[in-house]
C-alpha cells in the first residue's frame, strides 16, 4: 500500500481515505457548535436531503439501487487510490480499461458493507447491469462503468459541490456574526 499508516497525510484524498475528516472533526474548535442549533441543523439536513432527492431522481427512483452503485464505485475507486496512489486519478482512469484496472468487488461484500440481504443486492446489480451502469467479470467481480459516472455521478457531484460551498459559508459563521442578506 502506498499510503503510510504510521505517517498519515493531513490533506488531500490520502487524508480522506485514512479518515482525516473524522480527525478534523475531533480537533475543530467549538465555535461552529455555538449559536443557533436549529439553523445549523436546517442547513445540514437540507444539504443531505437535496443530495438524496437528486440521487433518487438520477437513479431511476430506486434508492437501494443507488446505494449499491455508490458502494461499488467507492470500493473500486477507493481501493485503486489506496493501492496505486491518489495523484492524477482521472488521468489514469479515463483512458484505461476500467475492469482490468480497478480492484473489483462482489455482491456479497457489497451486501455486507450496506447491511442488505444478498438477494436484494443481487437483484439491484442485475438492474444496474441492464442499464449499462455496472459490468461483471466472468468471475462475478463488479465495477461501475464510465456511463454511470457520466449519467449519474457527474450531475450529483456538480450540484452537491455548490451546495457544500454554500453550507460551508453559513456553518463557519460564528454566533456573533450573521450572514449578509442579498
Amino acid at each position: 500500500m502506498l499510503i503510510d499508516d504510521d505517517n498519515p497525510p493531513r490533506h488531500g484524498l490520502e487524508a480522506f481515505l485514512r479518515g482525516a475528516f473524522g480527525n478534523l472533526r475531533r480537533t475543530t474548535s467549538d465555535r461552529p457548535t455555538r449559536g443557533d442549533w436549529h439553523a445549523r441543523s436546517f442547513v445540514v439536513l437540507s444539504l443531505i436531503q437535496r443530495a438524496r432527492v437528486q440521487d433518487h431522481q438520477l437513479s431511476a427512483g430506486d434508492p437501494v439501487m443507488s446505494l449499491v452503485a455508490n458502494e461499488i464505485w467507492l470500493y473500486n475507486i477507493g481501493r485503486f487510490a489506496e493501492r496505486s496512489g491518489c495523484a492524477h486519478l482521472s488521468e489514469r482512469l479515463d483512458g484505461a480499461e476500467r475492469g482490468s484496472l480497478v480492484p473489483c468487488c462482489n455482491a456479497y461484500s457489497i451486501a455486507q458493507a450496506l447491511g442488505l440481504a444478498h438477494e436484494t443486492v443481487r437483484r439491484k446489480i442485475a438492474k444496474l447491469q441492464s442499464r449499462g451502469w455496472i459490468e461483471r467479470s466472468q468471475r462475478g467481480q463488479l465495477h461501475v462503468t464510465r456511463r454511470w459516472e457520466e449519467e449519474v455521478l457527474s450531475q450529483l457531484v456538480a450540484n452537491t459541490v455548490s451546495d457544500l460551498a454554500a453550507a460551508h459559508a453559513y456553518l463557519n459563521i460564528g454566533p456573533e456574526k450573521k450572514p449578509a442578506l442579498p
